[in-house]
Parts: C-alpha cells; sequence; structure tokens
C-alpha cells in the first residue's frame, strides 16, 4: 500500500560496513626473527571477511522485515464467483413501499436468486418477510444512497450487478454524484402524499389582524400561502412587537435610510415594528429586539448597552477605522451576485474582521459578519449606510438585505419536502475497463458473466510477529558470543 517505503531496504548497507569494518586486533607474539612471518602478515593485513555470518545475515533480515512493514504489505486473494446473480438494495425502513410498487420485478429478481440487502451502513441482508414487521414510514427521510454506492464500489468487484429501490425525493440526494464500476440498475418509486401543507408563522398585524402562512410541499415545487390556513395552526400567534433603536449620532443621513428600511418591511410584511431614534446618553425605555450602533460615543457613554437587547436580539454595530477607497460590490455569503443584481461598494474599511460573513466584497473580504456573544447576535459592518459609501441604500434589494434582522422567522422542516428529482439527475455514472463513463446499461445480461471477487487483507499483524522472533533470535545470538569471550 505504500510501496516507496521499500526503498528503506538500502538500510542493509549498514551492517555490511559494520561486519567489513569489524576487524579484530591481533595479539603480540614475541619472537626472535620475523623474516619467515613477513608475507604472511602482508596477506592477512590486507584481507577484510565476515566473521559471523548469522549474526550478520540475522541484522540484515531485521532491516528488509522493517522496510515491508513500512510499506504495509497486503494479500489481495483473488475469489472467482462466476455467474454471480447481484444484489437487491433497499432501504429497510422503504422496504414496504418498494414492494407496493415494484412487487412483480422484486419477486422475479428473488426467484433468480439475488440477495436482498439494506441500503444503509452495514448492508446488512434482510428478508422480504421483514415487511409485515416494518410501519410505513413515509415521512421518515432514509438514507442518501449515493454516500452508500460509493462504499459499495471500492468493496465489491467491478461489474457487479445491483438493482437499487430509492425513493424519488429532491431531499435524499445530496452531494456529488458517484461514479462507480459497478452494473447498477435504477428503480425509484414516489413515497407518501405528492402535497403536504404545514403551519409556518402565525403572527399579529399591524392593523391586529391574525395572519397565518402555511408552507407547502409538492413534487413541483415549495411555496408559502395564506389561504384557508386557520385550522392548521393550533399554538398561539406572535403577538409581540419588534422594537428597533437607533443610535445615529453624526450619521444622521444613514439613519433615515435604515428607517424607511424598518417601515417597508413593516408595511409589507404586516409586522408591527416600532422604530426609535435615540441619542448616545439616552436609555430605551423597553427592551430591544435590534439595536443600530451607529454613533461612535456610544460606548463611551453607555458601555452595557447589549443589556438592552432581549435574548436572541441584534446589535448592528458600525466597524471603526480609516476608510479606503475600494472599487467592488457586495456579495451575500458564498453566492455570486449576477450584474443585475450587484451593490457597488465605493469606501470600506480594511482590518481583522471576527464572525461568520455574511456580506462580503467580490473577492471575498468580509463586509458584514455576525457572532453570537451572551445569547445575543452581534453583526460588525465595515461599510456605511451612505449614498458616498455605496449604492446599495437607493435600491431595491437594500430592503430585502435588511429583512432578515427584523422579520419573523419562517419554519422549514425538509423531512416534509415533497419535491421530486428525475431518475437522470441521479442515476450514477458508470466507468467501463478503458475510464470511458456511460450511464449504466441494462444488467439482465450481466448474469452469465464470470466475476472475479478479490478480497484484502492486511500482512502488518504477521510481520510484527516475525520481526519480533528475529530480534529474539538476534540478541541470544549476540548474548551467547559475549559468553563465549568472557569464558575463553
Amino acid at each position: 500500500m505504500n510501496p516507496i517505503a521499500l526503498l528503506a531496504i538500502a538500510a542493509v548497507a549498514v551492517p555490511v560496513l559494520v561486519h567489513l569494518w569489524n576487524v579484530r586486533k591481533g595479539k603480540t607474539l614475541r619472537v626472535g626473527s620475523i623474516a619467515l612471518l613477513t608475507v604472511s602478515s602482508r596477506q592477512r593485513s590486507n584481507r577484510l571477511r565476515i566473521n559471523n555470518w548469522p549474526l550478520f545475515l540475522l541484522r540484515c533480515l531485521l532491516l528488509v522485515l522493517l522496510a515491508l512493514l513500512l510499506a504495509r504489505p497486503v494479500w489481495n486473494a483473488a475469489q472467482d464467483t462466476t455467474k454471480h446473480p447481484g444484489w437487491i438494495l433497499i432501504s429497510g425502513q422503504e422496504l414496504p413501499v418498494a414492494y407496493a410498487h415494484y412487487k412483480p420485478q422484486i419477486d422475479s429478481l428473488l426467484a433468480a436468486g439475488l440477495e436482498l440487502h439494506n441500503l444503509s451502513a452495514g448492508f446488512e441482508r434482510i428478508l422480504l418477510q421483514d415487511t409485515a414487521s416494518l410501519k410505513d414510514t413515509t415521512l421518515v427521510i432514509a438514507a442518501s444512497p449515493w454516500p452508500l454506492l460509493k462504499v459499495l464500489d471500492a468493496s465489491l468487484p467491478k461489474g457487479f450487478p445491483l438493482h437499487v429501490f430509492v425513493n424519488d425525493r429532491l431531499s435524499s440526494y445530496r452531494g456529488e454524484r458517484p461514479v462507480t464500476h459497478l452494473a447498477i440498475q435504477w428503480h425509484s418509486f414516489t413515497t407518501g402524499d405528492t402535497l403536504t401543507q404545514s403551519p409556518a408563522l402565525s403572527y399579529v398585524t399591524t392593523e391586529g389582524k391574525i395572519k397565518n402562512i402555511e408552507w407547502v410541499t409538492s413534487s413541483q415545487g415549495n411555496w408559502y400561502s395564506e389561504d384557508n390556513v386557520s385550522a392548521l395552526f393550533t399554538s398561539a400567534p406572535d403577538t409581540s412587537v419588534i422594537r428597533v433603536a437607533i443610535y445615529a449620532g453624526q450619521h444622521v443621513a444613514d439613519a433615515q435610510y435604515i428607517k424607511a428600511a424598518m417601515q417597508a418591511i413593516a408595511q409589507f410584511t404586516d409586522t408591527r415594528i416600532q422604530v426609535s431614534s435615540l441619542a448616545s446618553d439616552q436609555q430605551p425605555v423597553a427592551p430591544q429586539h435590534l439595536i443600530f450602533e451607529l454613533d461612535e460615543r456610544l460606548r463611551q457613554a453607555q458601555p452595557d448597552i447589549e443589556s438592552y437587547i432581549t435574548p436572541k436580539g441584534i446589535l448592528f454595530s458600525y466597524d471603526t477605522g480609516r476608510a479606503t477607497p475600494v472599487s467592488s460590490w457586495m456579495q451575500e455569503g458564498s453566492a455570486v451576485t449576477a450584474a443585475a443584481g450587484q451593490h457597488k461598494v465605493y469606501q470600506y474599511i480594511p482590518g481583522h474582521a471576527t464572525g461568520t460573513p455574511v456580506w462580503t466584497l467580490a473577492d471575498g473580504r468580509p463586509l458584514l459578519t455576525v457572532a453570537e456573544e451572551d445569547g445575543k447576535f452581534v453583526y460588525r459592518y465595515k461599510g456605511r449606510f451612505n449614498p458616498a459609501w455605496g449604492d446599495m441604500v437607493w435600491e431595491d434589494g437594500f430592503v430585502k438585505a435588511m429583512l432578515p434582522l427584523v422579520a419573523p422567522v419562517l419554519k422549514f422542516d425538509v423531512s416534509l419536502d415533497r419535491r421530486r428529482i428525475d431518475d437522470k439527475q441521479v442515476v450514477p455514472e458508470r466507468i467501463q475497463n478503458t475510464g470511458d463513463r456511460i450511464q449504466n446499461p441494462e444488467v439482465s445480461n450481466l448474469h452469465s458473466e464470470s466475476i472475479t471477487k478479490h478480497h484484502i487483507q492486511a500482512l502488518s499483524d504477521w510481520l510484527w510477529i516475525i520481526i519480533f522472533i528475529v530480534f529474539a533470535a538476534e540478541r541470544l545470538l549476540v548474548y551467547r558470543q559475549q559468553q563465549r569471550v568472557e569464558h575463553g
């Protein structure tokens, strides 16, 4: 699995050099004349040899085994599974519904010898009799099939036949569509009702009337409606008044644009919004849902301004610093704004920004960030609501951009999403041996193919055992040689 580690085998040169250079010092023998020993002495001094072959081989073997361990060897055993019929994959949650839609097809596949497996992590084998014990779970979102098919593509042999039975809900598909070597036959079905209505929002309007908004989802799309939804709501409507305080200071023109936006939102949504303009040393008479901190002197006059904000309320403050000219436009989050909807930015306050970006410049620099502090949401804006800083306040998009700060949040239940997706958008593409991508063909003619399934087993545990044995043998051999030297 890591073949480059085999280069570590070159370390066997170390014991070779050690053994070749390990020349013992000879004993001095006093004789009357060395004339007769001159030739043999010269021959012995020029000869290098390995004196301990067993120890040398054990040390070389130990280094080779360590290099193999780093290379992570595996045993790839091929098992012929000729004429394998394949699998039927159905989520256990959706087995009753799938069987009701495709009873003849599933029965014929089971009769042909295909195995029924649960389309979930583990892919355990299930029986058709399990449909009697399973409840109707049409409102439960099954696991997304795309990541599960990626797992099977890595574990099953190429060309393995799969019959996949899944629902056609758009919410079931997330991430990137996989490309696989498997032979997949796709069967989709619709679960539950094709249209669902659920309460989304209920509040009292500026005229004192109750407005109920429902969320409607169908196979064609989602939308909000106000028609005949009073019976859907069992909880009391929201009767609170949204209070907004603006500390303008020297930014009087900015405060006028903000106030006009709040009035437009109140008129559009029929939400009761109360806007008050306050001086820097003036305290709100009641807790505020939203405070605009445009005055730089506010922190000096009221350092605890956050205490006047309701739980989960918002503090929107101007960032301080020196303005820098810039030629860019505003984007919401990471979405690229179309040319027709771009809000141009002329000035910008650079510097460090904390929190999650909400608005950014075209190059990604944060323009507006939000962070949760002590149960409240703090927005920091590196611009100004002034035409000299940008043209957003002159455009219709300004009211839309300010809407999330004060408008009630509409509820959205993903589990009830009934939008459908076409099979052409979800069926995984298949790669042949040539590497070309093709759509998965019919697999009725694949039952006669010879399929080779590979079982891969890691050999690291066996290598550790062999290394321990070799190391023990090397230490034992060294110990015995030392004992021989000590005892003459």
